[in-house]
């Protein structure tokens, strides 16, 4: 009854108790919450090329986008740079990679935070992943098949739109 537009007060069973219609100001109720801020979070995420084909990893089962498949990424904790905190993360992957040409700054909100993502190409050294995550070498125009959430979507949609 106490809809902010359109207040049905001449129907309301609490009309005679009502302190917003006796004051004139039912139009302003009920007052909405303001929306919460959400905490941000800034990942970084390479482009891992060998041999025409790009490096996916599967994310763990349990947990936000479980189960799907992802550029390799890294949550940068305060004051972490991108870069050297990317080849810190591969590194202990089992990889050796340097950081190349920025790609892409993308962002998406969920429902609990906003994620800021800056991407590079990444030029891998050598090494091989230590088998801690299951992972794939992909093809780019099989990336289409694979489940990604959101913003590994949108990598992979830049790199084909790159491609042509």
């Amino acid at each position: 009854m106490c809809t902010p537009r359109n207040p049905t007060c001449d129907v309301c069973p609490l009309k005679q108790h009502c302190l917003a219609r006796e004051l004139g100001i039912q139009q302003q109720r009920p007052i909405r919450a303001g929306k919460k801020t959400l905490p941000q979070r800034r990942y970084s995420a390479a482009v891992i090329e060998r041999e025409d084909k790009l490096l996916l990893l599967r994310r763990p089962p349990d947990g936000l986008l479980g189960g799907m498949w992802e550029f390799p990424s890294v949550l940068l904790e305060d004051g972490h740079k991108p870069k050297p905190a990317l080849r810190r993360s591969l590194r202990d992957m089992g990889l050796a990679v340097n950081p190349q040409a920025h790609l892409a700054d993308l962002q998406h909100t969920y429902s609990h935070f906003r994620a800021d993502l800056c991407v590079f190409r990444c030029e891998l050294k050598d090494g091989d992943l230590n088998g801690n995550r299951e992972y794939q070498w992909v093809s780019l125009s099989a990336l289409a098949d694979y489940p990604m959430g959101k913003l590994d979507r949108q990598i992979a949609s830049l790199l084909m739109n790159a491609v042509g």
